[in-house]
């Protein structure tokens, strides 16, 4: 055995048997980003939000209603952007509207669909950004393909704020990222219950 071999199996007990390998798949070495923690602090002073008076209207709403209206909200945030394709994503979205718990803890699947996800866009942008022009056919990430995951990861910190901090803090994120021209009109709707 080669001496680098020989100290493996000395010093850390890793015994290596280069005839063991060959009917052996390589395990992946894929690792998914840590998310930033969600800023607790961040949505406690909520104000305009797209020439929208959010903090008076947090103010005079009971917290139950502001609850139900962004829960609304954050589906159709999740229905713009695609981030309600995935199963345990629209299921997390389904108890936000019953007023459930929703699992987001540490490796649980939907952490690891948003910490995927957020990988994913960080590739994109990778790719993107050491492109010379966006015209390449033959690329295959595209200006749309990195907006819609950029689009996507919004969604996601979105949904992230809604379980970890509430509805109140997380109202500016969400109006913020609605693409639908409507979304006011959709809010009120949605506060009147």
């Amino acid at each position: 055995m080669p001496g680098p071999v020989v100290e493996l199996e000395g010093e850390f007990g890793i015994t290596y048997r280069p005839d063991d390998d060959t009917d052996a798949e390589l395990t992946s070495a894929l690792l998914l980003p840590v998310l930033e923690d969600v800023d607790r602090a961040a949505g406690q002073y909520v104000g305009i939000v797209r020439n929208f008076d959010l903090a008076a209207l947090i103010e005079r709403t009971p917290p139950a209603r502001v609850r139900t209206a962004m829960a609304a909200q954050l589906g159709r945030l999740a229905a713009e952007t695609r981030f309600d394709v995935y199963d345990e994503v629209s299921d997390a979205l389904a108890r936000t509207s019953r007023g459930e718990t929703v699992d987001l803890t540490p490796d649980s699947l939907l952490d690891l669909r948003i910490r995927t996800l957020t990988a994913e866009a960080w590739a994109a942008r990778q790719r993107v950004s050491g492109q010379r022009a966006w015209r390449d056919d033959n690329d295959p990430v595209t200006q749309s393909d990195f907006s819609a995951w950029a689009l996507r990861v919004e969604a996601a910190r979105a949904l992230r704020e809604f379980v970890h901090v509430g509805a109140p803090a997380a109202a500016a994120t969400i109006l913020s990222r609605r693409m639908s021209a409507h979304w006011r009109t959709e809010l009120a709707a949605d506060l009147e219950g």
